[in-house]
């Protein structure tokens, strides 16, 4: 009788952390957050500030109260966040 067994112990953490591969892409992950936080703080300071003062942005009478919800909206998303993915 024979036995094919295979082994189910996976490659050590220590190994992975050695590969450059595996290096390349956390540093792209880690490069790619920061953007994406930075957006986020950028977009959601720019909406408060439109929505605090539309005639400055050049926003029409009509779409007031739509950009003062999307700012509370979007700063809620900010804050519990959504950008730290």
């Amino acid at each position: 009788m024979i036995t094919n067994t295979a082994s189910h112990v996976s490659p050590s953490r220590y190994e992975q952390e050695n590969d450059l591969a595996f290096r390349a892409t956390a540093e792209m992950r880690k490069s790619g957050h920061r953007l994406l936080k930075w957006f986020g703080a950028l977009s959601t300071a720019l909406l408060c500030a439109a929505a605090l003062a539309p005639k400055v942005f050049g926003i029409s009478a009509g779409l007031y109260p739509w950009v003062f919800l999307t700012a509370i909206f979007w700063s809620f998303a900010f804050c519990a966040g959504m950008f730290d993915l």
